[in-house]
């Protein structure tokens, strides 16, 4: 039996990620982080707002997970008042 020469080959793709996460309830981003990967949809996203996703991700890269939260909120609720 051939083992990996390299470790990351052993990392597990973003689909099996996300299906391993739904079976142990766990939040995929979460995974993903462990993981080392950057979820698949994020290239797009990026893409859609080249200037403001970057500077946004480096304004929050200091924020404690109770401010993430509190910033997630906000979202949700600016994305329902349209």
């Amino acid at each position: 039996m051939n083992r990996p020469s390299s470790s990351w080959r052993m990392l597990p793709t973003a689909a099996r990620v996300s299906s391993s996460s739904v079976t142990w309830d766990l939040f995929a981003r979460v995974w993903n982080g462990l993981a080392d990967r950057v979820p698949e949809d994020m290239e797009e996203i990026v893409k859609e707002h080249p200037k403001e996703m970057p500077e946004l991700l480096r304004a929050a890269r200091a924020l404690t997970p109770k401010q993430f939260e509190k910033l997630q909120q906000t979202i949700k609720r600016m994305k329902t008042k349209g």
